[in-house]
């Protein structure tokens, strides 16, 4: 919704009135999620609140870095790809407490094969 208002305001874009009430539908349900969650904790909502806070400005300025460029599509969602890889060495390193290799060598065929897929489909995404 947030990224929503900066396409608006931003950029000028313009919503057709379903694309409005979705919007609106989705902003009601998740403050009435917020007001009916059973284990509200203001600290996890401060952090809830600060990640999507650069989430929608990540969104904002990759739109805006995006619809200057000269690159194809496909160049941006390469770019895009190879540029969260450091983010996925340091995290994943950073939090692995055993070996991947020996964690994987535990793991069932069809989850090794649903975790590699859904690796190509994240990529894919942005292709």
């Amino acid at each position: 919704g947030f990224v929503a208002f900066g396409d608006y305001f931003l950029f000028g874009k313009t919503f057709s009135q379903p694309e409005v009430a979705c919007l609106g539908g989705v902003v009601v349900g998740a403050v009435i999620y917020a007001y009916t969650d059973l284990s509200y904790d203001r600290v996890g909502y401060s952090w809830m609140f600060v990640n999507a806070v650069i989430f929608v400005v990540a969104q904002l300025y990759e739109k805006q870095a995006i619809s200057s460029s000269q690159q194809t599509p496909v160049g941006i969602g390469i770019v895009q790809n190879l540029l969260s890889l450091p983010i996925l060495f340091v995290f994943g390193g950073y939090l692995m407490k055993e070996e991947p290799s020996q964690q994987l060598t535990e793991t069932d065929n069809w989850i090794r094969i649903a975790i590699f897929l859904t690796g190509i489909v994240g990529c894919s995404l942005n292709l």
